[in-house]
């Protein structure tokens, strides 16, 4: 008694409780009830700070249109508080039948990988969810993307979590909210020749001589290294330890950088003499 009144505006939000698992809300309902309310300061004050709910009890409701009316003594409002009023006083909550259907998720890429390098392919786990929602919602939609995954500049591969994107589904929700996705960097592989490779004898003894002394090489492997390799990176060379006096024709033993394949050689046979002592 005696104490100092106050008169404030204070915001009570609205929960929904008990909807039954296969309805849905289809309409946008008040988030809160704004309420303007007279009392003591200290009971102003604690209303102001609990914000408690006005519960919307939907149990054993079935599709249609519900009207709620607002009543003031439901309102979560202390006994000595005095509401002078209110708004809304009433709202429609639109109750439809839920539809569930499986969405393929696309992982949304942006930015590019490093130049020599490309996308061999991304694995999403799971790559398929299923959403629940309004028929007229989920009718429109094939796929879910997920939120933007930024691969510039990439060498290498990407592994993150990623969440789906919801900001354009409206009245929808999924089984999950993150998915895995694995983006799979690799070189770009190319071809390159390279002339007038020099034939070595490995070992260099006796009196030897062979023709042509130079080659033609093609090798295939990752344009980032293959861009690199020049003449002094091979090594071709014929083998003399066993070889015996007289003229031979052997194919000669090639020798690439890690990593690279060698597609052909050309000629693929040197001529060899081997002289007597």
């Amino acid at each position: 008694m005696g104490e100092e009144k106050a008169e404030i505006t204070v915001s009570l939000p609205v929960e929904v409780i008990n909807l039954p698992k296969d309805l849905i809300i289809a309409n946008d309902i008040p988030t809160a009830i704004n309420v303007r309310i007279f009392g003591p300061r200290s009971l102003i004050r604690d209303v102001a700070i609990q914000r408690l709910p006005k519960i919307i009890d939907l149990k054993n409701t079935s599709p249609g249109k519900i009207t709620i009316h607002i009543d003031p003594e439901t309102l979560p409002i202390p006994t000595g508080v005095k509401i002078t009023r209110f708004q809304p006083s009433e709202f429609n909550i639109i109750l439809e039948p839920m539809m569930r259907k499986e969405l393929m998720v696309k992982p949304e890429i942006i930015g590019t990988p490093a130049k020599g390098y490309k996308i061999e392919k991304i694995e999403t786990i799971p790559d398929r969810v299923i959403a629940s929602g309004l028929p007229r919602e989920l009718n429109k939609l094939r796929e879910i993307k997920t939120l933007p995954i930024n691969i510039d500049g990439a060498t290498e591969i990407i592994k993150v979590r990623s969440g789906l994107n919801m900001k354009d589904i409206t009245n929808t929700e999924t089984n999950i909210s993150e998915v895995t996705v694995t983006v799979y960097i690799k070189p770009i592989e190319g071809i390159k020749k390279i002339q007038r490779v020099p034939v070595k004898l490995y070992p260099p003894i006796g009196k030897i001589s062979f023709w042509p002394k130079e080659v033609s090489i093609t090798l295939k492997g990752p344009l980032t290294e293959l861009n690199n390799i020049t003449a002094n990176d091979i090594t071709v060379m014929i083998e003399t330890q066993d070889l015996t006096k007289g003229i031979h024709v052997i194919e000669p033993k090639c020798i690439v950088p890690e990593g690279i394949s060698l597609l052909n050689i050309i000629p693929q046979k040197i001529k060899v003499y081997k002289a007597k002592k």
